[in-house]
């Protein structure tokens, strides 16, 4: 009986330190890099309730500009624009657009990427009944070099968008995208993230539109 006993002891201990060992070992595993670094700075109830979308600044470094993409700074941001506008309609958020904003400011001598955002979010409230503002700046837009199953150079995309409330101007949260992708066996986790599945090497434009939606996912889902 004393021998039984000790068998069922050593088998409970040899069970409990393949536990331990088992929750160490995924403890370890690494998770997928988040997409979107958030930053949050007020609630703002109903401020996605009409959102007005200013173009994105091109605030990309001197020795970039013209050298890394096929489209030029002023250009690239503008299609960022046009993907974040399209990402917030998806998701059932009613906007102005860039283009009415614009129309709205030229006629208040109003310049929307040199103005106060404060400026811009009491016009965009008086004039479009708009509840929040959206502001971004375009910091990295690198083309691929090579095609989608082999590339020399990946795609790599960086930007931040920030939401401010309308008319006030308060800043509410603001998010970073900023993504050079990494090939599938370098870490098979990240990899797995992209459009794709990590499986093809994205163009910039991909990067970009993928980046977009993951920023408004993030937005319309922020705490």
């Amino acid at each position: 009986m004393l021998s039984a006993g000790r068998s069922v002891v050593t088998a409970w201990a040899f069970a409990l330190t393949c536990a331990a060992g088992c929750a160490s070992v995924s403890r370890e595993v690494p998770r997928p890099a988040a997409v979107i670094q958030q930053h949050f700075f007020g609630k703002g109830e109903g401020v996605l309730g009409r959102v007005a979308v200013m173009p994105l600044q091109a605030k990309l470094p001197v020795a970039l500009r013209g050298n890394e993409s096929q489209l030029g700074s002023a250009e690239a941001a503008l299609q960022l624009t046009s993907y974040f506008s399209e990402a917030l309609s998806a998701r059932g958020v009613a906007i102005v657009s860039a283009h009415d904003l614009q129309i709205a400011a030229d006629k208040r001598g109003i310049g929307l990427l040199q103005t106060d955002v404060r400026a811009v979010a009491k016009l965009a409230a008086s004039e479009f009944g708009a509840t929040g503002l959206v502001h971004g700046e375009l910091l990295r837009y690198r083309d691929r070099v090579g095609e989608s199953l082999g590339s020399s150079r990946p795609a790599s995309v960086a930007f931040t968008v920030t939401l401010y409330e309308a008319p006030t101007g308060f800043a509410l949260w603001t998010g970073r995208f900023d993504e050079t992708q990494r090939a599938l066996s370098e870490n098979v986790f990240n990899a797995r993230r992209y459009p794709g599945g990590g499986l093809r090497w994205l163009t910039s434009t991909e990067l970009a539109r993928w980046g977009m939606a993951e920023a408004v996912t993030a937005l319309v889902n922020r705490p």
